[in-house]
């Protein structure tokens, strides 16, 4: 069954990349591109900005009559550095950018950028030597902020992380693990905040851990063999999608 899911999302994945529109780039020092996209012929939003309150949650119905529901997706780090470097412009541009560059994602106008932005980074990042960012999803409906590694730029070989967006009481959910039996015995010479590792599934082929870091839960699936993933987490350092952004394109 694992198997089948995996497939299921890679197959969902693949077909998304290919039917995506490319994406225009604002010109900064960071982030330029020779040949912008070019914009939409839909009808564009009008130039009054919105007062309204940023309203970045999919609705309801979304999620029971079972719709892809609206939410920020990034298929790369560009992509996240593109919106965070649309806060720099005005309003009134701010709406034609999203309308063009991020349609579909719950963003409209420069206040649900900035609390998108705002609750990404307040969660923890793995980041690691050979990580290459390919998938982030922010999903309100699950309270989870989900993030796809490619492993060494290998495409068959990766490390995903789920990771609550709400905050839990590490101490409680490791006092917790110390009585069940999977616990990982993890190297003496790790993160000093990899505190512990909980084993949650004995599949070989698809490993999956859960842990808690800087007071968030984090699951962790993998395809790398449980001794592979088990040295990269004790050896991953833990920063901001800002941060991981920033030293990814310096």
């Amino acid at each position: 069954m694992k198997r089948i899911i995996i497939i299921g999302i890679a197959v969902t994945l693949l077909s998304t990349l290919a039917c995506r529109k490319p994406i225009e780039v604002v010109e900064s020092p960071s982030l330029t591109t020779d040949e912008p996209a070019s914009v939409s012929e839909a009808p564009l939003p009008t130039d009054t900005p919105s007062t309204a309150e940023p309203t970045i949650m999919p609705t309801a119905a979304y999620v029971e009559n079972g719709m892809p529901p609206m939410r920020p997706v990034f298929y790369s780090i560009e992509e996240y550095l593109l919106l965070a470097s649309s806060v720099d412009l005005d309003d009134a541009e701010c709406e034609k950018f999203y309308f063009d560059n991020f349609i579909g994602s719950g963003i409209s106008t420069k206040a649900e950028a900035i609390k998108t932005l705002e609750i990404i980074n307040a969660l923890p990042l793995p980041a690691a030597d050979g990580f290459e960012l390919t998938y982030a999803d922010l999903q309100y409906w699950n309270n989870t902020f989900s993030i796809l590694y490619r492993v060494n730029g290998e495409t068959g070989r990766f490390i995903a992380f789920d990771i609550s967006l709400t905050e839990s009481d590490t101490e409680a959910e490791y006092r917790d693990a110390e009585q069940v039996d999977s616990l990982v015995e993890l190297p003496a010479m790790r993160s000093s905040e990899l505190r512990f590792l909980v084993r949650v599934t004995f599949d070989p082929a698809y490993p999956r851990f859960v842990t808690n870091i800087r007071s968030h839960k984090i699951q962790v699936d993998t395809n790398l063999s449980e001794k592979e993933a088990v040295d990269i987490l004790a050896n991953c350092q833990f920063t901001t999608m800002d941060g991981y952004a920033k030293k990814a394109n310096p």
